[in-house]
């Protein structure tokens, strides 16, 4: 029984003092984001106008153009260059080049390339100095870098097909899903299940997945402003909705789950897409992708009529999804060119709507609660930091990407602990090629370095874990936000917003722990909360307590 008393009192006291450390976190903005941008200088290989994918901590590069032995351009070879990225205590990287086959598409520049599981699907492009797309009659190829090996997929005969174009922007999602079989199939009802067969079977290759492209150069030189989606599965092709106007011929486009965003001339738009679906004998799976509804127009969530962040006017930027953890998510918006041809360097950050129930739902629901901004739909420019963590002023050199036209941008893996990687590029002078580099990008969704060290001294068990899930539920969203909820004393948004300031202006809540011991033993005890009156640490570290 003892026992289960203090086990009672350990967790309570962890909830009282996790609760006052998020209440402090609560208060730090998650934007701007940090950017930490790692130059890979061991690595030399000149490329620009071509495609980078990361798999599994490989950089997969293809196509595009090169420097020339006369130090001018020409189109590179379509080999696949792969650099295997430094991972965690390993700085260097690997370098290694899969020689083309006859099976290999033809050289070319201005294509793209997206990724769905382990393969990497090429649209597009073009052969030619001019920009004049390659004519493949809707063909899309894939690399298989399991086995390193290309192969074609070419539309359904009775398919629609997009136009050829090259400098498009391109996009992937993995809906819809491979179908779901019965494991029990064919076996007889008397019969134990085989627990072998109980274990899905993992889905065939090219069976899901959607590819996006939009805009791009035409044959006869215009601009495209149409968009497509290729389905991977039945190998069709199906015309989306148009872009909103304003309209570019090089918007910037991403793909989380089954929403598209775009980005265009200054405008951020997003459409949802939405699987069909079967349950059949054969099994239950997704049917192509299709439009949810119209494309919106993104609105800003701020409370101040100040709210002037905005990256601008731009056209041919790189759009990349991130995330920092604990359901926070970001839109990457790097590079791209000005109306006027200026080639842009900086690197700006469009906070998305977290998922749900996570550090980061519960974070912004709580400032809401305090009426804060939570950040959401907003965009701001990133702080640029060194690799010894001193943030790079504006007159130090190294913020930024660099001014570089045809860099290749694409998302990092767990792997390789990178966010992104930007892979070449070349100066405006047309002389200078970019080397690649590793981007890292963190926000503080999480409590700091206070909680860090609570974390290792006091919350050892799984069980305080779950204890601080509770206190993010239950105090700071039933009874702040929930309809018809009553407040209990102590804990209107005057009171929370006190304590968090008192804690946010450097009063370290470890000043108080005798308080909260002693506010723990009571809750156990049931001891009277009118014997504990005149104690500070009792109102300044748990005062929706005070019940």
């Amino acid at each position: 029984m003892a026992e289960a008393g203090a086990a009672v009192a350990y967790a309570a006291k962890n909830l009282v003092e996790g609760a006052a450390l998020l209440a402090k976190g609560v208060y730090d903005p998650t934007l701007p984001l940090k950017a930490t941008l790692q130059p890979i200088k061991d690595v030399d290989v000149p490329q620009a106008f071509h495609t980078v994918s990361v798999i599994k901590g490989r950089a997969y590069a293809f196509g595009g153009k090169t420097l020339s032995k006369r130090g001018g351009e020409e189109l590179a070879d379509n080999d696949m260059h792969v650099i295997i990225l430094p991972a965690s205590g390993v700085e260097s990287t690997d370098y290694r080049r899969i020689e083309a086959t006859e099976e290999a598409p033809l050289r070319r520049w201005g294509h793209s390339a997206a990724v769905v599981d382990d393969r990497i699907y090429v649209f597009g492009g073009s052969g030619q100095d001019d920009g004049e797309p390659i004519d493949e009659q809707g063909r899309v190829w894939a690399f298989n870098t399991a086995t390193n090996a290309w192969y074609a997929l070419d539309p359904h005969p009775e398919s629609k097909r997009p136009e050829p174009r090259s400098q498009h922007a391109s996009a992937a999602s993995e809906h819809p899903q491979p179908t779901q079989r019965p494991t029990g199939e064919g076996v007889a009802p008397q019969m134990p299940m085989d627990p072998a067969k109980e274990v899905p079977e993992p889905p065939a290759p090219d069976t899901y997945g959607t590819i996006i492209i939009q805009g791009g150069k035409a044959k006869s030189g215009e601009q495209l402003h149409d968009i497509w989606a290729f389905d991977i599965s039945s190998r069709t092709w199906a015309e989306l909705p148009s872009l909103p106007s304003p309209m570019s011929g090089s918007s910037s486009l991403a793909m989380t789950e089954k929403r598209i965003y775009a980005f265009a001339r200054g405008q951020t738009s997003y459409m949802d897409l939405t699987p069909g679906n079967f349950d059949d004998r054969a099994g239950e799976g997704e049917l192509g992708l299709t439009p949810l509804g119209p494309w919106c127009k993104l609105s800003s969530s701020a409370t101040s009529e100040e709210e002037t962040s905005h990256p601008g006017d731009r056209d041919g930027a790189t759009l990349v999804p991130v995330t920092t953890g604990q359901g926070r998510n970001y839109l990457l918006l790097l590079g791209g060119q000005t109306p006027h041809g200026e080639t842009l360097e900086d690197i700006w950050a469009l906070q998305l709507k977290p998922e749900g129930m996570t550090a980061a739902s519960v974070k912004d629901a709580a400032r809401q609660a305090i009426r804060k901004d939570t950040g959401e739909m907003l965009w701001e420019e990133v702080k640029y930091y060194d690799s010894e963590g001193v943030m790079i002023q504006e007159s130090q050199p190294g913020r930024g990407t660099g001014r570089r036209k045809g860099m290749a941008v694409a998302k990092g893996t767990e792997v390789d602990g990178a966010s992104v990687v930007a892979w070449g590029g070349v100066g405006e002078d047309g002389k200078e090629w970019k080397e690649a580099h590793l981007h890292e990008y963190n926000d503080v969704t999480t409590v700091p370095e206070l909680a860090d060290e609570v974390t290792a001294e006091k919350m050892m068990l799984q069980r305080d874990i779950d204890v601080l899930w509770y206190v993010h539920v239950n105090v700071f969203l039933n009874f702040q936000l929930a309809p018809g909820k009553t407040t209990p004393p102590g804990l209107s948004s005057g009171h929370l917003s006190a304590t968090v300031k008192r804690l946010v202006e450097g009063e370290s809540i470890k000043q108080h722990w005798g308080d909260i011991d002693l506010v723990v033993d009571g809750v156990v005890n049931k001891m009277p909360m009118t014997l504990m009156k005149g104690r500070p640490g009792l109102v300044q570290a748990c005062p929706y307590l005070q019940s």
